[in-house]
């Protein structure tokens, strides 16, 4: 016997079943998703469009055995030349052509910053050009990440991603990552960081503070157009 049904959280806790085909399962919600599937005997089939990283590759892929398929449109041979020109038209649109035409992993909306991917280390060559850096503290992390230029590019390597880091802490990280030694205990320091350290402009007295400790940091000035890249 076949049973279709649109998934809520009052079906997911219905009778059980022998095999779960699950459509389109990146619009279900994980917890959904598992209530469907401790109720499923045998076999648990899902497809997806690839839209973003979801549930399916943080929670099922790595912890459970399975067999993965990827089809993009160029397999459906039932497939009307009008959507084949649609699909196609969209080439230019490195997200959407990514997701649909190559079957890839895309991109959440909105995200500033597309087409970059990890590396293991930073490469020989590479030039540190900034120190960033995100103030926090009890609930939100601080954040200091340093940006180098690279064949024509940017690298992000990230330094510091801790809680409860006071001004002073902060200070000395830049500074040994400025190849100093860090400040003392009275506040002394010997040499001052070359490489300039764009910070938080939310907390003014956090970047006073923090040149006090030897490092040349500043506000970042906005432009009124948007994020532009570095000059």
């Amino acid at each position: 016997m076949l049973e279709f049904f649109s998934v809520d959280s009052s079906k997911a806790h219905g009778p059980r079943r022998d095999v779960l085909f699950l459509n389109e399962c990146n619009n279900v919600t994980y917890e959904v998703y598992t209530q469907l599937e401790t109720r499923t005997r045998k076999l648990v089939v899902l497809d997806y469009n690839p839209t973003s990283e979801f549930w399916v590759h943080t929670e099922v892929e790595p912890h459970n055995p399975h067999d993965f398929l990827k089809l993009t449109y160029r397999d459906n041979e039932a497939l009307e030349p009008a959507i084949v020109r649609s699909v196609e038209s969209r080439m230019h649109d490195a997200n959407y052509w990514r997701v649909y035409g190559l079957g890839e992993i895309g991109l959440p909306e909105g995200v500033i910053y597309e087409n970059w991917e990890p590396v293991e280390a930073v490469p020989e060559g590479a030039q540190l050009f900034r120190h960033t850096l995100d103030f926090g503290f009890t609930n939100d992390p601080s954040a200091l990440v340093d940006l180098y230029r690279y064949e024509g590019g940017f690298l992000l390597d990230e330094q510091l991603y801790l809680t409860d880091q006071k001004n002073k802490a902060l200070a000395n990280a830049i500074r040994t990552a400025g190849g100093l030694t860090p400040a003392a205990q009275d506040g002394a320091y010997i040499g001052r960081t070359h490489t300039l350290t764009i910070a938080d402009s939310s907390e003014p007295k956090s970047i006073a503070e923090i040149r006090d400790y030897g490092v040349l940091d500043e506000p970042p000035h906005r432009d009124p157009a948007g994020v532009q890249p570095p000059a």
